[in-house]
């Protein structure tokens, strides 16, 4: 059998060669459309990371100095561990500390009022990219997971009395800190 067949008008011959054609195409075009997909798929991995390595940046440049500002002497609470809460929120904070230790970590709260809220706004800033998964929080989580997580720790009275019912202050801290706490905690669990 031939591809072209002399016998036939001009018009069939063209007709039964386009149909090869277009499989042809169909066919590269799906190949495309993967290979597409592919580096798609490879640079949106890139920028997470490259966003990752900026967001680390932005914790270890800006936001742990606006940390090293806050006094965090906490007589007395300090056995109190923020994973063993259930929420960030005030209810549980008078739960864990007597009327005196909430007043008077209340009034220190607010003599550094100033300080508290830009760091928190700033590490609220930084914990978006991760929980919208922006950027890859498992790079972070190996670079700077145990810090955040104690940083929070560190907060938690301040995040817990900013935190009020049906409220989303802070949300993005308290989303990140549950997931890093709980691989601190399985990472613990493991060595152990």
């Amino acid at each position: 059998m031939q591809l072209i067949d002399t016998s036939k008008s001009l018009l069939e011959n063209l007709y039964y060669v386009s149909g090869i054609l277009i499989l042809i195409t169909v066919v590269i075009g799906i190949i495309q459309i993967s290979l597409t997909k592919k580096i798609s798929q490879t640079n949106s991995r890139r920028e997470a990371a490259l966003l990752s390595l900026k967001q680390i940046e932005l914790y270890t440049t800006q936001i742990m100095p606006l940390i090293s500002k806050i006094d965090f002497d906490i007589p007395s609470t300090t056995d109190i561990r923020a994973y063993e809460l259930k929420e960030f929120c005030r209810n549980e904070l008078q739960k864990k500390f007597t009327k005196d230790q909430f007043e008077n970590r209340l009034i220190k709260s607010l003599a550094q009022s100033a300080e508290l809220v830009t760091a928190m706004n700033a590490i609220d800033t930084f914990a978006i990219c991760f929980v919208n998964e922006l950027a890859d929080e498992k790079i972070a989580f190996s670079s700077i997971g145990l810090s955040f997580v104690l940083t929070v720790e560190s907060l938690y009275f301040d995040l817990s009395i900013s935190v009020h019912d049906n409220s989303n202050f802070f949300e993005n801290v308290l989303k990140l800190y549950d997931i890093w706490s709980k691989k601190l905690i399985k990472l613990q669990t493991a060595l152990n």
